[in-house]
């Protein structure tokens, strides 16, 4: 590896995988540098590390979340509105600052729903879905007036049943959430087509309608969230057209008139060697040719789109310290004080297929500090495994990846670790403490 950085390291020196080296489009150079040294929100990240203390923790940069919700709103059809799934992020601080950029929050828990509400984002802007809602949760979103997203004809019953007994102040908001007959194959997770828990099948629709007309209740809303994580941006446009035409013809097959259409979302971004960012002219060109469909059936409704991991991911970095350098059967282990208990995505345990390594980098020393995962090692450089500190084989960040060497105390960050980071990590496991979370610029 080229440069000065390539003859050694110090404490506090960071890596990362890369497959081109100084390339200006990793995600590590979105974040300020300074004097070679990171500067997420302009805060130098050596004193971030040392205001968080011991143990691995989380750093989103505001300035990134509000450059990404510009450029997504500049390239967005001007009456779509967009809604923040909390489950992507639902850090307080964060959602603080979400409230001011979004048009709602989407929400799969009382606790979400709570955390929505107390940011001051009316309750007509929060929807609640998820194929488990029992009563409680059902009775907390009609009394709160968010909209409930139903997904099961037994949640007619159970709104029909609450609406009497609850002193509600307004008729429920209700949408309907189809389960799309068609998939998104390119996609990292994916809702539809296949069987899955989510939604009402096509042919259940007409009885969940005709059981809510029964009780009088008004269904106003559709919904349909098809696919996460898809870097195809020809391939989500047409799903937004999809989605549409799927919407047309549940509405004119059972007599709704929806005045709520939330076309779901999936934009996803860059983690391993290979990926291409989304192209989202492409994305773009094919909601506004859906929009342009439902306009033509219901010009006054609300159209949205949902998103979490667009929105954030980038932002955010998970840091951590080597703790122990060590040497198994001739492969070298950097043990760090991080571990899946606090970042399960990074470590390939949330339900991906295969384990790629996420862009690591050390943030004292850029542009020269960036690491690589293919070639071989030059002078100065080593082949190492990224560990956790968690006794399980499956508490690994990264394989075999070239570096410069490091030494116990310096910082190992993870890039693209603004979503599902550490809410979606199993922070009790071995009952080490949970991350630092810190929402900074």
């Amino acid at each position: 590896m080229a440069g000065p950085y390539a003859r050694g390291w110090r404490a506090g020196d960071v890596v990362m995988v890369l497959e081109t080296p100084n390339n200006p489009a990793h995600p590590v150079f979105a974040f300020a540098i300074r004097d070679g040294v990171l500067h997420p929100g302009g805060c130098d990240i050596r004193s971030l590390a040392q205001r968080a203390g011991p143990g691995g923790f989380y750093l989103y940069d505001a300035g990134l979340v509000r450059e990404r919700l510009a450029a997504l709103r500049q390239a967005m059809p001007a009456d779509v509105r967009l809604s923040y799934a909390l489950k992507a992020n639902p850090f307080t601080p964060l959602l603080r600052l979400m409230r001011h950029l979004v048009d709602g929050f989407d929400v799969a828990s009382c606790g979400e729903m709570a955390a929505a509400l107390a940011t001051g984002m009316a309750s007509s802007a929060v929807s609640f879905a998820g194929p488990g809602k029992d009563a409680r949760e059902i009775a907390a979103a009609l009394a709160a007036g968010v909209r409930v997203v139903v997904e099961d004809i037994g949640e007619i019953d159970d709104i029909a049943r609450l609406s009497r007994e609850l002193p509600l102040a307004r008729p429920p908001r209700l949408a309907l959430r189809i389960h799309p007959p068609f998939a998104l194959k390119q996609a990292g997770m994916r809702m539809g087509g296949e069987a899955t828990a989510f939604g009402i099948a096509v042919d259940e629709i007409g009885a969940v309608v005709a059981r809510a007309r029964d009780a009088g209740i008004d269904i106003d809303g559709l919904h349909v969230f098809a696919a996460s994580q898809s870097l195809d941006g020809s391939a989500l446009g047409e799903l937004h057209e999809r989605t549409a035409e799927l919407m047309i013809t549940v509405a004119e097959t059972h007599g709704l008139h929806p005045r709520w259409l939330n076309l779901g979302g999936g934009y996803g971004i860059p983690y391993a060697e290979g990926d291409r960012p989304l192209d989202l002219s492409a994305v773009m060109a094919g909601l506004a040719r859906a929009c342009d469909r439902l306009r033509g059936h219901w010009p006054d409704a609300e159209i949205l789109i949902e998103l979490g991991r667009y929105l954030v991911g980038e932002a955010g970095l998970y840091v951590m310290r080597v703790l122990r350098r060590k040497r198994i059967n001739g492969e070298t282990f950097l043990v760090t004080d991080g571990g899946l208990h606090q970042h399960l995505a990074a470590t390939g345990n949330f339900g991906q297929v295969l384990h790629r390594s996420w862009p690591i980098c050390l943030p004292e020393h850029l542009p020269e500090g960036i690491a690589r995962s293919r070639g071989e090692p030059e002078r100065g450089e080593e082949r190492v495994w990224i560990a956790g500190r968690l006794c399980t084989p499956l508490d690994v960040f990264a394989r075999r990846i070239i570096l410069p060497r490091i030494m116990p105390g310096d910082l190992i960050a993870v890039c693209q670790s603004g979503a599902y980071g550490a809410s979606a990590s199993p922070n009790r496991f071995l009952s080490h403490p949970p991350p630092v979370e810190m929402l900074v610029g």
